[in-house]
């Protein structure tokens, strides 16, 4: 079985969890985990698995995906020619938690835990240091 399921705009529509905040939170989701990738590929571009939006350097087509752990939201650019196509797509991780009923439950979610993520991580690079250094 395939974990990724790409969750598009008809199938929002079907599904009431995410009918309401598809549109208007999906283009605006940004994240520090973030990964990039550009290139060129033969064939169509698979623009229908996008919703597309105008901004201020062109269209934008924005895709949410989910697997168990994660929910990413893949933003790509394309430049279609005749028998390919160049694509540059970034995309911005956050970690799902089940009891997120929209996406901004979820990145308020994600900054929650990326501040106590921070907190703990200080406090063991602290008692690292003073290990480290004794009598400093």
């Amino acid at each position: 079985a395939e974990l990724l399921t790409a969750i598009n705009k008809d199938q929002c529509n079907s599904s009431p969890r995410f009918e309401n905040q598809w549109v208007g939170w999906s283009s605006k989701m940004y994240s520090i985990a973030q990964t990039w990738r550009s290139g060129t590929k033969s064939g169509q571009a698979p623009i229908d698995e996008y919703q597309w939006k105008d901004e201020i350097l062109g269209r934008v087509g924005t895709k949410r995906v989910e697997t168990k752990i994660f929910i990413r939201f893949e933003n790509l650019r394309i430049s279609q020619k005749e028998d390919h196509y160049w694509y540059s797509r970034r995309s911005h991780w956050f970690v799902k938690f089940p009891y997120c009923k929209n996406d901004k439950q979820i990145l308020l979610a994600n900054i929650v835990f990326f501040l106590i993520f921070l907190q703990l991580f200080g406090r063991v690079f602290k008692a690292l240091m003073i290990a480290s250094f004794p009598g400093q």
